[in-house]
């Protein structure tokens, strides 16, 4: 019985064990000139030192230690936009789908937009469906569960053209509960696990495009349809 238990905890510690943020995002995690980093009840602040335009909340892809994303989120904020890295239980951002609601309502002034890797993409869709106040959505390699078409909502998914996990079929299926006039943007040379610094992962392609110009591609992109967004009219 003892042996069984014991089992047990080992499957389940290997399903839920993360994947640890690499040296290069240790390293974005510190302050610049143009940006701050914070470390807050919610997870991690990255403030630009400057005007902000507005604001992205982000959730981590499934097991994927969220510090992992700072190389891409901290550019992003270094394009004047204040963004919050939020933190979940065993990292996975579906068990705190709303935590995205804790910063909002510590920046009430902010436009916001959410955004997400791969099943934090889901938990970035699905906050995006019940909170009005979110004016955008960015989906890194990932597609809404849920059906947003009937959603005004500014959408944008970045896809990895040499994504394993994420097949250009099963985005195609999903582009009906997109908001209408979602927009995609697919970047060559980029695999599922280069939107953060984490290592390879299981079932995944490999990645042809320099890994600090894939992240400067990610950040550029996103970076320009906040601004586009946030400079539209509500």
């Amino acid at each position: 019985m003892l042996l069984l238990a014991a089992g047990t905890t080992f499957l389940v510690w290997r399903a839920l064990k993360p994947m640890p943020a690499g040296q290069a995002a240790l390293a974005a995690l510190a302050s610049t000139e143009s940006v701050s980093v914070a470390l807050k009840p919610y997870g991690i602040e990255f403030a630009p030192k400057g005007k902000i335009k507005g604001g992205l909340v982000f959730y981590p892809g499934a097991r994927v230690d969220h510090r992992a994303y700072a190389p891409v989120l901290n550019q992003v904020a270094a394009r004047g936009y204040l963004v919050a890295l939020l933190w979940a239980p065993f990292n996975l951002a579906t068990t705190k789908q709303n935590k995205a609601a804790e910063v909002l309502a510590l920046h009430p002034g902010i436009s916001w937009a959410a955004g997400g890797h791969s099943l934090g993409g889901v938990a970035a869709s699905n906050y995006a469906l019940s909170e009005k106040k979110v004016r955008g959505l960015v989906l890194w390699a990932s597609y809404p569960q849920a059906d947003l078409s009937a959603r005004t909502l500014d959408t944008l998914v970045v896809l990895a053209g040499n994504d394993g996990l994420v097949s250009a079929q099963s985005v195609e299926q999903a582009r009906k509960k997109l908001p209408s006039g979602a927009r995609l943007v697919r970047l060559k040379g980029l695999n599922h696990a280069g939107f953060g610094d984490y290592g390879p992962r299981p079932g995944d392609g490999e990645a042809t495009l320099d890994q600090q110009e894939g992240w400067r591609q990610i950040a550029d992109t996103t970076a320009r349809f906040l601004d586009r967004i946030m400079n539209s009219n509500p």
